[in-house]
């Protein structure tokens, strides 16, 4: 998903009345606009998504990305971060917010499935109890969680689940977390408080959460590339016209 604009069709204003040695400038003018655009579009995009997406953490903030024009190739493009890094890659997650539809399955959710706990028609619901400000699982207990259900290991890159020893070192059972099951199929994930008290961690519920479009990265983010660059080549172009008077 990105956003890409050109000066081809948008300099004729511009450039009508400069002189040939003038106009030799341009695509070094146009190159350092079309990056303050790219440059520009970070702060704006960050504004968009804090007023459109409900409490959007860090990584979702500063996902914009922007590859840079040259002389050679006058085109900027504005897109949303695609490495996954630790995780799932933010125009990922983000698809159904932009697009509008089903969400892609979490990497807790990926996980809980490769170790059979959870169906592929599942989908996870967190316990309010144990949200992070976003809404989602809080960081540190999802690597403890997986650990102990023995999934920690297929998305951590080592091996991160709880031996039985130290299972059996954290006593017997307290703070461990489990699936229930009803009718053979897990319907969550638990942990164990006590002796006589469970409370529920995860639910999992059938069928992918769907998404009205609630980001609206193409348009909003086009309108601003096209004013900030009509902007941007005015004000570098009078400053090359001071400077040859």
């Amino acid at each position: 998903m990105s956003v890409q604009i050109s000066v081809k069709d948008n300099l004729d204003d511009v450039t009508r009345h400069l002189s040939l040695l003038q106009k030799r400038r341009i695509p070094e003018v146009a190159k350092g606009a079309l990056n303050q655009v790219g440059f520009g579009s970070r702060g704006f995009m960050k504004k968009v998504m804090q007023q459109e997406l409900h409490k959007p953490v860090r990584r979702t903030l500063t996902s914009t990305r922007y590859r840079k024009a040259t002389e050679r190739d006058l085109t900027v493009e504005v897109y949303i971060d695609d490495n996954p890094r630790s995780g799932t890659a933010p125009n990922k997650y983000l698809q159904a917010q932009i697009d509008g539809g089903r969400r892609r399955s979490k990497g807790t959710e990926k996980a809980l499935r490769r170790v059979g706990i959870l169906d592929n028609s599942q989908y996870v619901i967190v316990n309010p109890s144990y949200q992070n400000a976003s809404g989602n699982i809080k960081g540190g207990l999802t690597i403890k969680m997986l650990s102990q259900l023995g999934a920690a290991e297929m998305t951590a890159g080592y091996t991160a689940n709880q031996s039985r020893q130290s299972k059996a070192r954290s006593g017997r059972g307290r703070k461990q977390h489990f699936p229930l099951y009803r009718d053979g199929r897990a319907i969550g994930i638990f942990v164990r408080k006590n002796k006589s008290t469970i409370e529920n961690v995860l639910g999992f519920k059938q069928g992918a959460p769907s998404y009205d479009q609630g980001l609206d990265f193409y348009g909003k983010l086009e309108r601003y590339m096209l004013t900030k660059f009509r902007v941007e080549i005015h004000r570098l172009v009078r400053k090359v016209l001071m400077a040859q008077r």
